[in-house]
């Protein structure tokens, strides 16, 4: 197995990765196959979670449904190389390569981040007023930065139901990837 994965992904999803959790399979970047061919690289904290689709399909030998959790120090690690991609392949021993670093993969299932995920919608917000975390919103924001290498324009998008949840999508104007999920910490009465 083989994946080039943009450096740019990978440190867009540390800012929301878990650093420190006794959950330890947050502590680590989610790097997942779907069944058609798709690669995504996630995170989460539990307030705040990071998505992002790769342009280019996994490789057919590469069969998904397929997950694998590089440890948060190893992606650290890799992301200061400074490469544009990394690639991240299986070693012959179960382990695996990030870019010039060796590793085992966490062992743990990580949440199903698309649950989470919300899309986009111009309707009206109606329903109860959420409040945020400040510092997970600029968590966010930075997250989004990184992953796209820019200083691009974030919008905030509401779920079409804003009865069922009152988080809040967080992604680039021009396109649906990376993006961000943000979680608020408690909700006020209709405003």
């Amino acid at each position: 197995m083989e994946i080039a994965l943009p450096t740019d992904a990978i440190k867009g999803a540390l800012h929301c990765a878990a650093t420190k959790d006794v959950r330890y399979y947050l502590k680590g970047v989610h790097v997942r196959v779907t069944q058609e061919q798709f690669v995504y690289v996630e995170s989460t904290d539990g307030s705040v979670a990071f998505q992002t689709r790769l342009n280019e399909l996994a490789a057919p030998e590469i069969q998904g449904p397929f997950g694998i959790i590089i440890p948060l120090d190893i992606a650290k690690l890799a992301v200061k190389t400074k490469q544009p991609k990394m690639l991240l392949k299986s070693l012959p021993d179960g382990r695996y390569m990030l870019g010039d670093f060796a590793f085992s993969a966490v062992d743990g299932k990580f949440p199903d981040v698309d649950r989470v995920m919300l899309t986009r919608t111009s309707d009206v917000y109606s329903g109860e007023l959420p409040v945020f975390d400040a510092e997970v919103l600029l968590q966010a924001q930075k997250a989004l930065q990184a992953a796209t290498d820019s200083k691009k324009t974030f919008a905030l998008y509401h779920p079409k139901h804003a009865t069922t949840s009152s988080a809040f999508l967080m992604a680039p104007r021009d396109t649906d990837f990376p993006r961000c999920v943000v979680m608020p910490i408690y909700r006020n009465k209709t405003a």
